[in-house]
């Protein structure tokens, strides 16, 4: 029997500034779009453990979205080949941190 999980229950997630490494002396705060990707994909792998471990992390495409201006960011999904990409909103990470 599966398990369907819902919002409510990744909705205490950390956010990627939380899962930040915080016992450095130095920031750590992405300031390249690689490090953004990085930070997302590791966050999504601490995410898909916990919570949907048969999800295949590790072949979600990423990209960074300089024209996204309301949004963290969008999942698209191909069902045909699925393919899912993950695109991140520069702009929001810049402002929202």
């Amino acid at each position: 029997m599966s398990r369907q999980t819902t919002l409510s229950d990744v909705a205490t997630q950390r956010t990627l500034t939380e899962c930040a490494d915080t016992t450095s002396d130095t920031d750590d705060t992405p300031t390249t779009e690689r490090d953004l990707l990085d930070r997302g994909q590791a966050h999504a792998a601490d995410v898909a453990a916990e919570h949907f471990p048969d999800l295949p992390v590790d072949t979600i495409e990423w990209d960074v979205s300089h024209r996204a201006k309301r949004q963290a960011g969008v999942t698209k999904d191909e069902p045909a080949t699925d393919a899912i990409t993950i695109a991140l909103s520069w702009d929001a990470f810049e402002y929202h941190g």
